[in-house]
């Protein structure tokens, strides 16, 4: 069954990136878009007609993308994993993988990691998507009233719980014998890819990843780390950036760290190159209509999830700590694209980053100490498990391995 399932699983995850054009014409290109989408920025801000920047703008990805498709593809697909090595791997880490997928209308969940691999059938598909998407709703609610009264705030908690309780009951009530007191690797049906599976009563304080599939959770957590120095960057327009990256590179030795004011995309793009964890406080923007454009703002620029593919080594580890960029765009044979898929597509282990807009407060103060503990030697699960217990309602989820 699970050999079944992995079949349209993260079919893009198992192909090579093909390397971006870097020639002297797509770098120029890409120079053209950064100053293009600043021009469109500002048109906007002054509330002034947009139309012709942003069909320059198009234009000009357009034209990057052209470059790229002119290069051959990798030619090769990475070897399917049997579900015995998965099943060997789970056990090994006291981890249970849950594998979701749709058949006769419910959700069905796969689990590997226990006694033997296990079939069972759960609530239907469509209600656990709408209970998913009024949680969804719940967490950007919540995020608009820090700054009103107790009393709408009790309101919106109120919701997130039922919600919560509810698609917990569905989804994971009936495999709660299984998975013990383990971790959990979950792999979502993409129907349920915007949930925040760290609220759900039984993740809730347990370490947790959601991966494309559980042959690409396989191939990262058996991957060769990146080794490279840590790198703490920040964007402009956050009120605690500074103090957060410079606190979060005083945990790691012989850091690199670029501040919002001088933050070229360039420099956070080779610093990112072979680093085993970069920490990017940066406004984040994602691009359903045109995912690889989905972008990061830095002081000089954006950069987008596009450039990503031309590492030469992706960094172990990433944390987006602003903005909502843990959300995805789901495609035909339902591959997931964004900014985090990017990144894991690239070959990024683990990507940590948030469903909802975070609070500047909250995001640093949560990061810090989510830093300080995988310094200490926990993983980005049980770190970001220790760290939600006492912030319940926190949008942040690692993805990967």
């Amino acid at each position: 069954m699970l050999r079944w399932a992995e079949r349209s699983r993260a079919q893009a995850m198992r192909v090579p990136p093909v390397k971006t054009s870097g020639t002297p014409a797509a770098r120029e290109a890409l120079g053209r878009l950064r100053q293009a989408r600043q021009e469109l920025w500002d048109l906007q801000v002054e509330g002034k007609d947009a139309a012709e920047a942003l069909a320059r703008v198009g234009e000009l990805e357009a034209q990057i993308r052209d470059y790229d498709r002119a290069k051959p593809g990798p030619g090769e697909q990475a070897e399917r994993i049997a579900p015995e090595a998965i099943h060997e791997l789970a056990e090994s880490r006291e981890t249970v993988v849950v594998s979701l997928f749709e058949a006769g209308g419910n959700a069905r969940a796969v689990l590997v990691g226990g006694t033997d691999i296990r079939h069972v059938e759960l609530m239907p598909l469509d209600d656990a998507a709408e209970l998913g998407s009024r949680l969804g709703a719940d967490l950007d609610a919540l995020r608009r009233t820090f700054h009103h009264p107790e009393r709408l705030r009790q309101s919106v908690e109120g919701s997130m719980r039922r919600n919560a309780s509810a698609l917990s009951a569905g989804l994971l009530d009936p495999i709660a014998d299984y998975v013990g007191d383990r971790q959990v690797v979950l792999v979502p049906h993409s129907k349920l890819a915007w949930v925040p599976w760290p609220m759900l009563p039984l993740l809730r304080g347990r370490p947790l990843t959601v991966s494309p599939s559980a042959e690409a959770w396989w191939r990262a957590v058996r991957k060769p780390a990146a080794t490279g120095p840590a790198l703490a960057a920040a964007g402009p327009g956050l009120g605690r950036a500074r103090e957060e990256i410079e606190d979060i590179a005083k945990l790691y030795r012989d850091p690199v760290l670029i501040h919002a004011d001088e933050s070229d995309p360039e420099a956070v793009l080779k610093a990112l190159d072979g680093a085993a964890v970069a920490h990017l406080a940066a406004h984040g923007h994602h691009e359903p209509d045109n995912v690889l454009f989905s972008r990061l703002d830095f002081g000089l620029g954006p950069l987008n999830a596009y450039e990503l593919l031309g590492l030469d080594q992706p960094p172990q580890h990433v944390v987006l700590s602003a903005c909502d960029l843990g959300r995805s765009t789901v495609e035909v044979g339902n591959e997931t694209l964004g900014f985090t898929a990017a990144l894991l597509h690239a070959g990024t282990s683990t990507v940590v980053s948030s469903l909802a807009k975070v609070p500047d407060l909250m995001a640093a103060e949560m990061m810090v100490d989510y830093h300080r503990r995988c310094a200490a030697g926990a993983s980005p699960a049980e770190a970001l498990a220790a760290v939600g217990e006492q912030r319940p309602w926190h949008p942040f989820v690692a993805f990967g391995a």
